[in-house]
């Protein structure tokens, strides 16, 4: 780690997730990074790595996930996971905010959140690994 880049190697478990987002947040706090950025950060890793927990695997075994955050500007966030292949910039439910909620399909509502808090997102796959990129806005 050094004083703008963080790299986080764990595995699909809901305690590493936890201790992830607090080693997120503690580097976010201890290079000073401003109050809207750590918020930011943490509620975006949490949402996609809930995901990738929740709906990447089909078997209880461990598997490797690797987060890189930057400071920048802009911050930028990478996220590597050996899960399904799924590109939340094309496959994500649209969500329609102003449906009544028994109207509304499941799902989606995160992935909105994520993209109404970052500059961008881009998605690749390669040789099994998922691999988002996410800049946040400044």
């Amino acid at each position: 780690m050094s004083a703008t880049h963080l790299r986080l190697d764990f595995v699909n478990r809901p305690d590493d997730l936890n201790a992830a987002l607090d080693r997120l947040e503690t580097f976010l706090e201890s290079a000073h990074a401003s109050a809207k950025l750590t918020y930011t950060a943490r509620l975006v890793l949490e949402e996609l790595l809930t995901n990738t927990l929740k709906y990447g695997y089909d078997d209880r075994d461990a598997h490797p996930l690797r987060v890189d955050f930057r400071l920048g500007p802009p911050a930028t966030l990478r996220i590597e996971d050996d899960g399904h292949p799924f590109d939340p910039t094309a496959q994500a439910p649209s969500v329609a905010l102003d449906a009544a909620v028994e109207d509304r399909p499941i799902g989606g509502l995160g992935l909105h959140m994520v993209r109404a808090q970052t500059a961008s997102l881009r998605y690749a796959r390669h040789e099994g690994i998922n691999r988002l990129d996410v800049v946040f806005l400044e």
